[in-house]
């Protein structure tokens, strides 16, 4: 059994306390790995895609019409397979982050007594047990309020599409025309770089 499986298998083999740091580290590097993989796979379809488009425009008969579509939804369906992947190994990644997280702060969190609060915890539902304690802090909570305190400013992945500089990206790539020139892909990175500290100046 991988640490994976463990992390989600029911038993108890899973207790945050019985991991260790090198294991949760490494897994974590090669599942970003993996992401990376994926990422290049659907741009590849992606691109196979624009192809089919664009030979299926020159095409004269609808039958040559209907072969294409054919090809273009096998393309698609493929891609969605691997944004599937993708989007699973992601979660996974954000779950061992999270795990890696506390157990830096495992001397700490032991220090101030605070540890056996986590022994209950299964570590899939521990970003939803984060957010609990995030709301009991703000609730004066004095034992979440520590917790939160020693475990610093921590926030999960998906909190990103909540960031200021997450919309200026957004706006820079929408902006971007299609088959833009390597000078303007560079200018509209630099204005995106200026944008993004800005955005992280006002926070």
């Amino acid at each position: 059994m991988n640490l994976l499986e463990k992390i989600f298998s029911k038993n108890r083999l899973s207790k945050i306390e019985k991991m260790k740091l090198d294991d949760l580290e490494n897994e974590k590097i090669s599942l970003e790995t993996k992401q990376d993989s994926i990422v290049k796979k659907v741009n590849t379809l992606e691109k196979r895609k624009n192809d089919i488009l664009r030979k299926a425009k020159e095409m004269k008969s609808d039958l040559e019409k209907k072969s294409a579509y054919i090809s273009y939804k096998q393309v698609d369906q493929d891609a969605k397979s691997y944004i599937a992947q993708h989007n699973m190994v992601s979660k996974n990644i954000q779950v061992l982050g999270s795990i890696a997280h506390i157990k830096r702060k495992e001397k700490l969190l032991k220090g101030a007594n605070l540890w056996s609060i986590l022994d209950g915890v299964n570590p899939t539902e521990l970003e939803t047990f984060l957010i609990e304690m995030k709301t009991k802090a703000a609730q004066h909570d004095a034992k979440a309020e520590k917790f939160v305190e020693i475990l610093g400013d921590f926030e999960d992945e998906a909190s990103v599409e909540s960031e200021p500089g997450f919309d200026a990206f957004m706006k820079a790539v929408s902006t971007l025309p299609n088959g833009a020139a390597d000078e303007e892909i560079e200018k509209t990175r630099k204005e995106l770089d200026g944008n993004i500290s800005k955005s992280s100046e006002k926070e």
